[in-house]
């Protein structure tokens, strides 16, 4: 059965972008570029939950933009509730500010969104800190679920732009996506049409701090800037090309 709910919205709006966040969920919803009024996150329908190799078994697939502690995929801390604070409101710039603590690892993750009025660009100040004296090994995952192109749904010339040299592919996809490692400058893998299962891709090591996809047949995309250091590196997954689905 189908349920109705609602939740608590912020609206951060530029020239160029509105952007819609349910900050108590942690998570940016909707990204729509003001120009083409296209939306450029996936957003499912019917929020529903499916299973997932985390410690809570399950995930819940919504779409948007998530940002998650502490573990394989998409950890636990979306599924927690985020405190949150507008820290500016003036017509310069906006700034919300979403905060949690994962209770497992007991690691506490910050993320200030900023949107300035004249800017395409949604800026993450992502903090982690550790309030306990034992050492804690993590993993963060920031997981934009791009579809650039209003169709919510990645279509047939839609690339993806990693500045990698070669890409690996996890044994259990390796019979969807084909042997590990393989080069990635001309891999039919940059193109979602030459997807025939789903599976996932990490890159082999970044040559530069960015990773994006962009829609060919609707020249719109997205790219995600960020310090190599600090984010050394990218995982990619989708279901794989079936637009008749």
């Amino acid at each position: 059965r189908v349920i109705q709910k609602e939740y608590q919205a912020v609206v951060l709006e530029s020239e160029f972008v509105t952007i819609t966040v349910l900050p108590k969920m942690g998570r940016v919803y909707s990204m729509i570029y003001r120009p083409t009024g296209h939306e450029m996150l996936w957003q499912n329908g019917i929020v529903r939950p499916g299973d997932a190799n985390n410690e809570t078994g399950w995930w819940l697939w919504m779409g948007g933009i998530e940002y998650t502690l502490p573990k394989d995929e998409h950890g636990t801390s979306w599924a927690l509730k985020w405190d949150y604070e507008i820290l500016i409101d003036t017509e310069a710039c906006k700034t919300l500010q979403m905060q949690v603590k994962e209770p497992i690892s007991s690691l506490c993750d910050r993320v200030d969104l900023s949107l300035g009025a004249d800017s395409s660009v949604l800026k993450s100040d992502i903090r982690i800190w550790n309030p306990t004296r034992e050492t804690v090994n993590f993993a963060y995952w920031t997981n934009p679920m791009w579809v650039p192109g209003g169709h919510n749904q990645l279509i047939y010339h839609t690339e993806f732009i990693i500045p990698t040299k070669q890409i690996l592919i996890e044994e259990r996809w390796q019979k969807n996506l084909g042997p590990s490692p393989q080069s990635w400058i001309e891999n039919p893998l940059r193109y979602i049409r030459n997807w025939p299962e789903m599976g996932d891709l990490m890159a082999d090591g970044l040559d530069a701090g960015f990773y994006g996809v962009y829609s060919h047949d609707e020249e719109e995309g997205g790219i995600r800037v960020f310090d190599p250091l600090l984010n050394p590196g990218v995982d990619m997954w989708t279901y794989g090309f079936n637009p008749e689905d």
